[in-house]
């Protein structure tokens, strides 16, 4: 007689399984592995030679429908594993926004650090460094989740210092078309300055070149 629940031994990490769980997915390699037909006994435990940390994701899809995976996992591979197991799976599902969060703050921390750096001596180039820095900083720091964000700069004594000096160099088209250079990498674009508001947009994913802290 079966017992109630299956016993899994993946890549060393072992897990109990409910019966009732996996009956629930018959045309999945779990359910046949530890059907009566292939299992050796109702007590034996069965070896699966695959990642023991990522099967408990897994699990958590077979009993949800969805999943939130950690930083530590990409969507591809974790549909790959989906598909070894004979599960078929739906993108829409899982959940791979902490991953994402995780590579864009990397992104965006190399371009703050690559604009820091940056040893070029114009004074037109080096405050529309600054605000490129400023822009991603505050558009960042608002909140990853919005496609517009409006900076108010009522309260910033040096970007609006810095704005004013701007202004004595060229006009604000050419100000955001030299800003935008800067920060197109990170998928956002100024869109319009004002005296005391900046208007940032979301233009997409970053897409992180090896240069884009300046323009040619």
């Amino acid at each position: 007689m079966m017992t109630k629940e299956a016993k899994f031994d993946v890549g060393g990490t072992r897990y109990k399984v409910s019966r009732s769980l996996l009956e629930l997915h018959p045309d999945t390699m779990l359910f046949t592995s530890a059907s009566e037909r292939w299992q050796e006994g109702p007590e034996s435990e069965i070896f699966i030679e695959r990642d023991g940390t990522r099967f408990r994701f897994v699990l958590d899809y077979l009993r949800d429908g969805k999943v939130t995976l950690p930083v530590t996992e990409s969507k591809e591979a974790f549909i790959a594993e989906l598909e070894y197991y004979g599960i078929k799976a739906k993108k829409c599902k899982i959940d791979d926004t902490q991953s994402k969060l995780l590579i864009s703050k990397s992104a965006i921390v190399k371009v703050i650090n690559d604009l820091e750096d940056d040893a070029n001596t114009d004074e037109f180039e080096f405050r529309t460094k600054t605000l490129a820095m400023f822009c991603i900083r505050e558009y960042f720091n608002s909140g990853i989740n919005h496609s517009e964000a409006k900076v108010g700069l009522s309260d910033d004594i040096h970007a609006r210092e810095n704005l004013k000096e701007l202004y004595c160099w060229d006009t604000p088209d050419l100000i955001m078309e030299t800003v935008n250079v800067r920060i197109k990498c990170v998928g956002i674009k100024l869109t319009r300055i004002r005296k005391n508001q900046l208007v940032i947009k979301e233009i997409g994913a970053i897409s992180f070149p090896k240069q884009c802290q300046r323009k040619s």
